[in-house]
């Protein structure tokens, strides 16, 4: 792999590790985020039993999907990523920045209809980061 391509290969890497804790920290909660608190207005020990359980199962549920796109996205990363597949220089980026993307319904959802202050800034640093290593690893010259 050229210099540019190991800068986005350890920049997407890096990416992924932190997107994994996320997921795994979200499969092990055993009540809901600081943000998710301020949303409901509530402390956890006043949610009822019932209620609990479902939001606790959604969290879990997207603890467990976040976990499977970035192990789907390390695989690709490790394969044909490092193996120089033209495919792959898109892919990977492409897949992260839905994986960014698709929770931004819900967290507008919160802003716009609860005190609640979702990750903003972390989701959008991630964005911006995804973007500046694809740069790095599609502007590359060619030699000619």
């Amino acid at each position: 792999m050229t210099t540019r391509m190991k800068v986005a290969f350890w920049t997407y890497l890096v990416l992924m590790v932190a997107g994994a804790a996320w997921g795994i920290g979200f499969l092990l909660r055993s009540e809901f985020t600081p943000y998710h608190a301020a949303a409901a207005g509530v402390p956890w020990s006043e949610v009822p039993g019932n209620f609990q359980i479902v939001i606790l199962a959604l969290t879990k549920l997207a603890g467990g999907l976040w976990v499977a796109f970035t192990l789907c996205i390390f695989v690709l990363l490790f394969l044909p990523f490092r193996q120089g597949a033209r495919w792959a220089l898109w892919a990977v980026p492409l897949l992260m920045l839905a994986q960014y993307v698709a929770p931004m319904p819900a967290m507008t959802h919160l802003t716009t209809n609860t005190p609640a202050t979702p990750p903003w800034a972390l989701t959008i640093g991630c964005m911006v980061v995804t973007l500046v290593a694809l740069l790095v690893s599609v502007t590359e010259k060619r030699g000619g």
